[in-house]
């Protein structure tokens, strides 16, 4: 019984995770046309969360602490992309590797603590989805999916670093954990 629990539960996560991403690609991102490296992470996004769902279908074994540590993953993940996504209604982001300048930076909400809270919140998923079944086949997609991340992520810095917000950016980023929060160290200086 306590098998059927976690298995529901983490498909639940897992579901309402990747449609919410889902949903964001159309719903809430400014797209004039996707790039191929957009279109290229969304589909091995789609191949890695079917296999992960697939993964936790056929999972004969839970461990109840694994199981606990990727339902909180999974919890943190929809809590930074929703918090995310309502931080940037009003000033809706472009989608992953567009091309388009800057006009404005965001520093509310998770962008208070993180520059790049959405692919923070994305990476927590794909993690999550590891530590709830320990398949050696999710290893190489996560790993891809977090390389994308973070090329996206320096992409849009770059971005920043060439437009007329550079100096701001520099500032914040000075100050701003990438894709985890700074910690500060006794002397207040950035760790």
């Amino acid at each position: 019984m306590l098998m059927l629990i976690w298995r529901v539960t983490l498909l639940l996560l897992c579901t309402i995770c990747f449609f919410s991403f889902a949903w964001a690609l159309k719903g809430h991102f400014i797209s004039n046309r996707m790039s191929l490296f957009m279109l290229l992470t969304a589909t091995v996004g789609i191949v890695s969360a079917s296999l992960q769902t697939i993964a936790v279908l056929e999972t004969t074994r839970f461990e109840p602490i694994r199981s606990a540590v990727s339902a909180l993953l999974y919890m943190a993940s929809l809590f930074s992309f929703w918090w995310a996504v309502s931080a940037t209604r009003s000033q809706r982001l472009s989608v992953a590797f567009s091309m388009d300048q800057p006009s404005y930076l965001l520093q509310t909400g998770p962008y208070r603590f993180v520059r790049h809270p959405f692919y923070a919140a994305y990476s927590l998923f794909w993690v999550a989805g590891l530590v709830a079944v320990l398949r050696w086949y999710l290893l190489p997609l996560v790993a891809t999916m977090l390389v994308a991340y973070f090329c996206a992520a320096r992409m849009e810095e770059a971005k920043f670093a060439n437009s007329t917000l550079c100096g701001l950016y520099e500032c914040y980023r000075s100050k701003t954990g990438m894709f985890l929060p700074r910690l500060k160290s006794r002397r207040g200086i950035a760790a």
